[in-house]
């Protein structure tokens, strides 16, 4: 049981087993640490499977429909680094991207924030932003923000195709607990 804030902070600055990058961590190391830079690379490494067509006009292979089930971040990487072995920093054709969901964006940022120390955790909720009048299930990255002593959740799956489709204007670093009510709130 986690007793105070330094111990919580702490605990959640840790790797877990499937936020690990294990032997593939040194690919994090010419990541930012900055959130909007840590969001803006992970989009460029993932792609939502439902949105293959919608948005990226290609069919998703029938080779690569398993994809979302991967779990873990080391295999992620894996898989990242076969199909186009470029820095994780260079924005990839979305053909190339890892085919994930929401959960895949959401535990490469938490990743990518732990490796740099920083106390991040995945929320699962309900994100009001994509269909109006919806609440859409969904999972984010919750990071904790030491310039202003509190967690902020943040969503990388937001990117300019889906800001323009779904006319987001906010910032996806720092998500209104209005517009993502987490789980527990929710329920």
């Amino acid at each position: 049981m986690i007793n105070n804030q330094d111990e919580e902070l702490r605990y959640y600055a840790k790797q877990s087993p499937t936020t690990e990058p294990g032997d593939l961590g040194y690919l994090f190391e010419k990541v930012s640490d900055r959130p909007e830079e840590i969001s803006e690379t992970v989009y460029g490494l993932v792609t939502h499977r439902d949105e293959t067509e919608k948005f990226y006009n290609f069919a998703l292979p029938k080779e690569r429909e398993d994809e979302p089930n991967t779990r873990f971040v080391r295999k992620i990487l894996d898989k990242l680094i076969e199909i186009d072995s470029s820095p994780l920093t260079k924005n990839r054709d979305p053909k190339k991207r890892f085919i994930g969901t929401c959960r895949d964006f959401a535990i490469l940022a938490c990743s990518i924030f732990r490796s740099k120390g920083a106390p991040t955790r995945l929320r699962c909720g309900f994100a009001d932003y994509f269909v109006p009048g919806w609440y859409d299930d969904h999972w984010v990255c919750e990071y904790w923000d030491n310039n202003c002593g509190q967690w902020k959740l943040l969503d990388a799956e937001i990117g300019p195709v889906e800001r323009d489709y779904f006319k987001i204007e906010f910032d996806q670093t720092n998500i209104s607990r209005e517009k993502f009510p987490v789980g527990g709130r929710a329920w």
